[in-house]
């Protein structure tokens, strides 16, 4: 009788973790949303590197179209590094910049749930 070889188990898919992710409303004070998403996007470009180095891994930048709000939607590594960039000088000036231009923010962490697609046949 030979021997064979016991094939090794097959290794378990473990999922990636992840992203922590905000979903960002910003409302514009009156008169101001177009300088708002002028200096919103000159800030993103500005901190891209540093922002990077702390975990962060992009942003999706939405108008209203009736320009009502910004919606930013912003992807970490993890909830840690997201409160760690909250705590740098560079965000903290970030904020300074775009305070006088905005009447309310609302930052809602949210998780992926699940993510839907059109098939075609």
């Amino acid at each position: 009788m030979t021997a064979r070889p016991v094939p090794a188990p097959s290794p378990i898919p473990v999922e990636a973790p992840l992203p922590y992710t905000l979903v960002n409303i910003f409302t514009p004070t009156g008169g101001t949303a177009d300088r708002l998403l002028d200096v919103q996007m000159q800030e993103m470009a500005r901190m891209n590197e540093a922002a990077a180095e702390a975990g962060w891994l992009g942003n999706e930048v939405y108008w209203a179209s009736d320009s009502s709000c910004l919606v930013v939607i912003t992807r970490f590594t993890d909830a840690m590094a997201a409160a760690n960039w909250r705590a740098t000088p560079d965000f903290a000036a970030h904020l300074e910049r775009i305070a006088p231009l905005i009447a309310r923010v609302d930052s809602i962490p949210v998780e992926l749930i699940a993510s839907h697609s059109a098939q075609r046949g």
